[in-house]
């Protein structure tokens, strides 16, 4: 028996307590807290849910540090308290993909942009449980949805620049309900960071168009997480949050 399956909610909360104040204190060797942070909201509710192993994503993975890093953060999790983790980077490994307009902030980006200097060393360094996915998102999405039937997305990391990439991106949350956790841990990477950012561009414009065309599925910010450039995926047609499936216990508060 996994030691998730033994621990009490109290010890739960009290385990990502410490878990919150030792990553915030830079003693884990994470760099990217709030990857560290978001994993960690995810691994909570998969505890109070009962699911053994779940799916994280980076949608852009450039050089691969952020990838290596939310590897770091799972392991470490999962050393600890035994829930799994299948880890998946998409990147075209070509760059940015062609610009189609303001929106897509030309007077920052501009297309092959961050093209990822050798996908190979990159897949020599993840470990067996984290796999890179090359093309467009568009593309590699779609066949995505058998990875997750044996691991319900938990997390994703959305830093694809563009607000045409990260339209496209956002269909990840589109999927079958039973795929996910009843709420998704996300990040987006490039929101209101520069003078030229407006919710009316890039990945601001893509997730206000994802809220406005879904009833069942929102894009929640949380500042009060106190995690950078945090949200959630907000499930609503999951079978929990529908009344059709139970967890094991109702998710608590408290923050870490």
């Amino acid at each position: 028996m996994a030691r998730w399956e033994e621990m009490s909610p109290p010890e739960v909360l009290s385990f990502f307590q410490e878990f919150g104040r030792t990553v915030r204190k830079g003693e884990l060797g994470i760099h990217r807290h709030h990857y560290a942070l978001g994993l960690a909201q995810a691994t909570r509710m998969a505890i109070h849910c009962g699911v053994p192993r779940i799916s994280a994503v980076e949608l852009g993975v450039f050089r691969g540090e952020g990838l290596l890093e939310l590897c770091k953060a799972a392991d470490y999790l999962r050393e600890r308290i035994g829930i799994e983790f299948a880890v998946y980077g998409f990147d075209t490994g070509s760059g940015l993909p062609v610009l189609e307009g303001y929106m897509d902030h030309p007077e920052l980006w501009h297309s092959h942009a961050f093209p990822m200097p050798d996908p190979a060393e990159l897949r020599a360094k993840l470990p067996p449980y984290a796999k890179l996915i090359l093309g467009d998102v568009g593309e590699t999405l779609p066949p995505f949805t058998a990875e997750l039937a044996s691991a319900p997305l938990g997390f994703v990391s959305f830093d694809v620049d563009l607000y045409s990439s990260t339209k496209r991106a956002t269909n990840i949350l589109r999927f079958a309900p039973e795929l996910y956790l009843p709420g998704v841990a996300l990040l987006f990477d490039d929101t209101h960071t520069v003078l030229t950012h407006s919710d009316w561009c890039g990945e601001a414009a893509a997730v206000r168009d994802f809220n406005y065309e879904s009833a069942l599925r929102k894009i929640d910010r949380k500042p009060t997480f106190q995690i950078n450039k945090f949200a959630v995926g907000q499930i609503f047609d999951h079978p929990i949050r529908q009344g059709t499936a139970k967890s094991r216990w109702p998710l608590t508060l408290g923050y870490f």
